[in-house]
């Protein structure tokens, strides 16, 4: 592993993952509370590149979006990463509630 990989994984690690987990915690619905259903497909449609993709129907699945994640890979292996997209098992549209992206 390359000394950046390494600084890159401890920085992660110790300042945007707890972050990331407490969002998601948030997103999903803890403590009696329900989940903020439509979050990502909100952020999204306030994101000026990707709203102009986002069709009507798109829209519909996405409100079942509960998580995205990004999954570096090993740069010694390869210089690409991985979207992950979860959603909520009660979606209608994918039986699957991961669905991934390799880039």
């Amino acid at each position: 592993m390359h000394e950046l990989d390494t600084v890159e994984k401890k920085v992660n690690e110790k300042a945007y993952q707890p972050i990331l987990e407490k969002r998601s915690e948030i997103i999903r619905g803890k403590d009696g509370e329900g989940p903020l259903r439509g979050f990502w497909l909100v952020a999204m449609l306030n994101h000026a590149y990707l709203r102009r993709f986002i069709t009507k129907e798109d829209q519909k699945c996405l409100e079942y979006l509960v998580d995205i994640r990004v999954k570096q890979h090993d740069r010694e292996k390869s210089t690409g990463f991985d979207l992950e997209f979860e959603f909520h098992g009660s979606n209608p549209y994918f039986s699957d509630t991961v669905l991934k992206r390799t880039y």
